[in-house]
């Protein structure tokens, strides 16, 4: 059925050979013996007991599935033992395969930007002027240099061009430049192809990314008409509205609905909608990319100054290229803080937020231009000074948008380890979805987590062992979530019912992930809330691997 072991990483043959130095060998060699077995019956019982086990549950669910039992693969760390729980420290299957980790990989990317970085570092965007600001008109030539805010929204343009006003600026009669030369252009490249363009998942990172690139439409049906409306906030762009609506239920709506861009001149953007929509959709969100990152910046900045009354004396003229030495600063604008960032990239599983905070450590050392590899290094070096040593491990963007990216689940277990602990605890568990309650997880185990645990509060914190965040004192899970086309996987911390702090990390790798296999994380959730892994006694000895 199960295998059972203890595996104790310290007992390899390096350890060894350091505790054998510090014998004196010329002893008696039943007391060099004796001494060893002591020495080594108390570090193991306390720093290295480890269990490798599968959840009778999980086990059901391979066997029906007809998965291969190295298609999965779990690690799991109790983070407050004590006395009454201290059987093991880590419990585990497979911990030591590679696997693909899809979006918890985000983890690595955020607490890393957290430690270097500090929670409350500010992008930034910045404006130059060739030219003079006169009696309230800015002539000349006017550049917007960007740093890869991940959330440069329309609120966030508007209180650019308020700064701007405040500069006692009301007229514009200039042409545009946009520098994006923070980022090497191959930061595009560090993704797969699906053919899935239009998808916001797949927008590439860009030092001036508006809103995602990503155009939001709600569509409303009534017996008459269907209402289209969009944001963010675009100059020059317009919706051809050709959409019925029939009487039905809210169902299949995208199958009925043909979207297409054309492009009537150099300026102007139309999306063509025609087809059906069902009277019962209401508020129905439709996200789509489809107009390139440079004219889809050009769109917001224009439509973001006439918002605050500003008035552009000619059409200007916007194109790519690098802000001249001897242009002036004008104005910095201090955008997103990087724990909002992270907040986002986290419980929404933002791709390219992660993908751009992957870059902002790198970006910072070097002040000039980033590539993927520079931020591979530099993350690459944090994991060195915090001794997190991770051999397996592939990283291509950061973002868990990879077929190459790699971890083990015992190293994933690590860096949460690290990550409960450090100096952002709080700021890095307040960022993981809530089961139930929020984010990815929240429409996941909602029956079962309110009828375990009520997210209850315990009280009692004498006994753990490390400073754990507060969220850690309340029953519940707080799950990082991935999911690829073979790839179900979690990430973070179970409180149980009883208060017990489990670290989990658990990889599905397999052609079939998709079909039901995010029921085996589900399971080991439940396994862990109710306190599993302090029922298995020492009948699970006798248990014979199958």
């Amino acid at each position: 059925m199960f295998k059972f072991k203890f595996i104790c990483i310290e007992l390899q043959i390096c350890f060894q050979m350091s505790l054998f130095s510090k014998f004196n060998l010329s002893m008696p060699f039943y007391q060099f013996t004796i001494g060893i077995i002591f020495f080594l019956s108390i570090y193991t019982s306390t720093a290295c007991a480890e269990e490798e086990y599968l959840p009778s549950k999980i086990q059901t669910i391979i066997t029906n599935k007809g998965l291969a039992k190295e298609s999965f693969a779990y690690s799991v760390v109790l983070l407050n033992p004590s006395d009454s729980n201290n059987s093991f420290n880590t419990i585990s299957w497979n911990a030591n395969l590679p696997m693909n980790p899809a979006s918890t990989i985000k983890l690595l990317t955020t607490i890393s930007a957290l430690d270097q970085l500090g929670p409350e570092y500010r992008y930034k965007t910045r404006l130059y002027l060739k030219g003079k600001i006169d009696k309230g008109l800015l002539e000349g030539h006017l550049y917007v240099k960007g740093y890869g805010d991940p959330k440069l929204v329309p609120e966030s343009l508007v209180q650019l061009m308020e700064q701007l006003k405040n500069l006692g600026v009301n007229k514009i009669h200039a042409d545009v430049t946009m520098d994006m030369t923070t980022y090497n252009s191959s930061v595009k490249d560090s993704a797969p192809k699906d053919g899935e363009d239009t998808k916001s998942y797949n927008v590439s990172p860009n030092p001036l990314l508006y809103s995602f690139q990503t155009i939001s439409f709600n569509l409303t049906s009534n017996r008459k008409k269907v209402d289209i409306s969009f944001t963010p906030m675009l100059a020059n762009f317009k919706v051809a509205n050709n959409l019925q609506t029939y009487s039905g239920e809210c169902i299949d709506w995208k199958k009925y609905i043909n979207l297409s861009f054309t492009r009537q001149d150099d300026s102007q953007w139309i999306a063509n909608f025609d087809g059906k929509l069902p009277s019962k959709c209401s508020n129905t969100l439709f996200n789509v990319v489809s107009i390139p990152n440079d004219q889809f910046f050009k769109m917001g900045f224009i439509a973001a100054w006439e918002s605050v009354g500003g008035k552009w004396l000619k059409n200007p003229e916007f194109q790519s290229g690098k802000v001249p030495n001897d242009t002036p600063l004008i104005l910095e604008y201090a955008g997103t803080t990087l724990v909002d960032a992270v907040i986002d990239t986290n419980k929404y599983s933002n791709n390219v937020m992660a993908r751009q905070i992957f870059l902002t450590p790198a970006l910072e050392k070097t002040k000039l231009t980033v590539s993927t590899s520079d931020a591979i290094a530099q993350t690459q070096k944090w994991l060195d000074q915090n001794q997190l040593n991770m051999s397996e491990l592939v990283l291509e963007n950061g973002s868990g948008l990879s077929e190459i990216e790699r971890i083990s689940p015992r190293h994933m277990t690590d860096l949460l380890k690290y990550a409960a602990s450090s100096k952002h605890n709080d700021i890095f568990v307040a960022s993981l979805p809530i089961a139930g309650i929020d984010g990815t997880m929240r429409h996941r185990l909602v029956n079962q987590f309110k009828n375990l645990i009520s997210h209850a509060w315990h009280e009692n914190k004498s006994h753990r062992s490390l400073p754990l965040p507060e969220k850690l004192y309340q029953s519940g899970a707080y799950i990082k979530t991935g999911s690829l086309q073979q790839v179900r996987s979690i990430a973070g911390y179970v409180v149980s019912k009883t208060g017990q702090v489990y670290a989990i990390s658990s990889m599905v790798n397999h052609p079939k992930a998709s079909d039901g296999l995010s029921s085996i994380n589900d399971a080991l959730i439940i396994w862990l809330a109710e306190d599993g892994p302090l029922r298995i006694n020492s009948a699970s000895k006798n248990f014979q691997s199958q």
